[in-house]
């Protein structure tokens, strides 16, 4: 009965160690696929890729004073902080900056855009009537996210 009860136990913590694996492998999966979706890009009419990027770097700079400020009201991610451990905890907080750089994007009249690989070759090359017109396009379809 012993020898049973040891096999029973070591089957129920291969079974765990499974089940960790399994869940390990599903949230790296999650992650790959969410970081294959298509390109997206920060539009505004008017404005160049290099002073779209100028724009972007300043607010991840705003985003990032902010998550580090605890009195900051809006920084979810400083909830999350004291949740979770490792790499769930790095996850969140990547999150919430990547969110607060939107919000402070979408305050200088951004709209983020999916944009075929085509057209991000369009986007990232020089100001032209052809990237001014797609960039009023993709602007007016509104903020894909």
């Amino acid at each position: 009965m012993s020898r049973f009860l040891r096999l029973a136990s070591a089957e129920t913590m291969n079974s765990l160690k499974t089940s960790r694996l399994r869940c390990v492998v599903i949230g790296i999966v999650c992650i790959s696929v969410t970081g294959c979706a298509g390109p997206r890009e920060f539009l505004r009419p008017g404005t160049s890729a290099a002073e779209a990027d100028a724009q972007y770097a300043q607010c991840r700079d705003v985003a990032e004073e902010r998550y580090s400020n605890p009195v900051y009201a809006g920084a979810p991610g400083n909830i999350a902080t004291g949740v979770g451990t490792g790499m769930m905890k790095g996850a969140s907080e990547v999150i919430a900056k990547y969110r607060m750089t939107g919000e402070c994007m979408s305050e200088r009249g951004f709209v983020l855009a999916d944009v075929s690989p085509e057209e991000e070759e369009i986007l990232e090359g020089p100001d032209t009537p052809e990237r001014e017109a797609l960039v009023a396009e993709l602007y007016a379809r509104g903020d894909s996210e």
